[in-house]
C-alpha cells in the first residue's frame, strides 16, 4: 500500500517509459487498492476470499512491473539489477500467501463435502 501512495505522489520512471502518465497514475492507484483489499483480508480472516482476488492482482501487478524493469535492464545493462532482484524477491511472501490461502480453501471444501455425506 505504501508503495502506491509513494508512486500517486512521484509516478514510476520505470513504467513511464512505456506509457503515458494517466496511464502510470492509474497503475500507482490500483497498487494502492489491491494493497488496501489485501489488507482488509488479512484483518478479517472470514474475508479470506477478497483477500485471494487481491493478491492474486497484486502478483499480476508486480509481475509487470517486474516484466517493465527486465526490459529496461537489458538495454541498460546493471541499471535497475537491485530493483529488479528487490521486485522479485517481494512476490515470494505474496506467492506464499496465496498458497496458504489455497490450503485453507481446500481444507474448508473437504469439510463441506464430509458435512454433506
Amino acid at each position: 500500500m505504501a508503495a502506491g501512495i509513494a508512486a500517486t505522489q512521484r509516478p514510476l520512471p520505470e513504467i513511464g517509459f512505456f506509457f503515458n502518465t494517466v496511464f502510470v497514475d492509474l497503475i500507482a492507484i490500483a497498487l494502492t487498492l489491491t494493497g488496501f483489499v489485501c489488507l482488509i483480508g488479512v484483518a478479517f480472516p472470514k474475508l479470506w476470499a477478497i483477500e485471494m482476488v487481491g493478491s492474486s492482482l497484486l502478483v499480476g501487478l508486480m509481475a509487470s512491473y517486474f516484466v517493465a524493469l527486465s526490459m529496461l535492464t537489458i538495454e541498460y545493462p546493471g541499471s535497475r539489477m537491485f530493483l529488479l532482484l528487490f521486485v522479485a524477491i517481494s512476490l515470494c511472501p505474496i506467492l506464499w500467501r496465496i498458497s496458504l490461502l489455497g490450503g485453507e480453501w481446500q481444507d474448508r471444501r473437504v469439510v463441506r463435502k464430509l458435512n454433506h455425506v
